[in-house]
């Protein structure tokens, strides 16, 4: 898997915050990349963002396990579409990838949910958190899962071209989406955020990638201050050898133009 590709992160508390509420997770082994911004005020938002995190890590680890088992069955009764071979991992159906993506993302809205019951504490009250993702399973085809809920982004850049993939779950692409309607909304308006109710309808899509793609993830930390012409800029000029301090010049732009929010930012590269 980390033959196939490589991904850095970083994240800044920004100009205004007491704590950081942002919280990500670069795992090559698992194939699992994610982003989460908290929400609650206090530090509720950093639990939250970190029990979605570890909730859905856990959870994916154990479909890992589903998936083996049922190739493994497959081998030794001879129905398995894929060699038996220790360089290639068990390989799940795209709808086996999305049927485990939300039930791991159910699985931390309800903790974060319950948690958020139970504590009945200013830190615990109303805490949420968005999240975005990416799942590469074992996948021999250049595919991946992506998935958000609420208003953190992944775009792909190729060819000298931004595409976001995710899809905001926010007031202001509502309004966007209905024909720009009276006044816009604030930006900072979410819609839907893991903690909110034990379920969530998340955004899914699985997505072809091709070596030379770069992978942008990030928190709206970044996006609020950063339009896509400068992220833009930002890629075609990244020195891919270092992707580390493509990550840092991004945050460092935000925080000149004002970085009030926390901001987190992965990059991953498809070799």
């Amino acid at each position: 898997m980390i033959k196939r590709f490589r991904w850095v992160g970083a994240t800044d508390i920004g100009l205004r915050r007491q704590n950081n509420e942002d919280n990500f997770l670069i795992d090559h082994d698992l194939g699992l990349f994610l982003v989460a911004d908290g929400v609650g005020g206090h530090m509720a938002g950093e639990i939250a963002s970190a029990t979605a995190v570890a909730s859905i890590r856990k959870s994916l680890l154990e479909w890992a396990d589903i998936f083996s088992e049922i190739n493994s069955k497959a081998v030794a009764d001879g129905t398995s579409v894929f060699e038996p071979t220790m360089l290639r991992p068990p390989q799940p159906s795209i709808v086996q990838e999305r049927e485990a993506i939300s039930e791991a993302l159910n699985f931390a809205s309800s903790t974060i949910f319950e948690d958020s019951q139970r504590l009945m504490a200013p830190e615990g009250r109303g805490m949420g958190t968005t999240i975005a993702g990416i799942y590469f399973h074992g996948r021999s085809d250049g595919g991946a899962t992506r998935f958000n809920v609420g208003d953190s982004r992944l775009y792909v850049f190729r060819d000298g071209q931004l595409k976001q993939m995710s899809t905001d779950h926010s007031a202001f692409q509502q309004w966007l989406s209905r024909g720009r309607p009276a006044p816009a909304p604030s930006r900072n308006i979410i819609l839907q955020a893991l903690g909110q109710s034990p379920t969530v309808t998340p955004s899914l899509g699985f997505e072809e990638f091709v070596p030379g793609d770069l992978l942008l993830m990030c928190t709206d930390g970044l996006t609020d201050y950063l339009e896509d012409a400068i992220l833009t800029r930002h890629l075609s000029t990244l020195d891919r050898s270092v992707l580390e301090t493509g990550c840092q010049n991004m945050i460092n732009e935000a925080l000149a133009m004002g970085g009030a929010d926390n901001i987190t930012v992965l990059l991953g590269e498809i070799t």
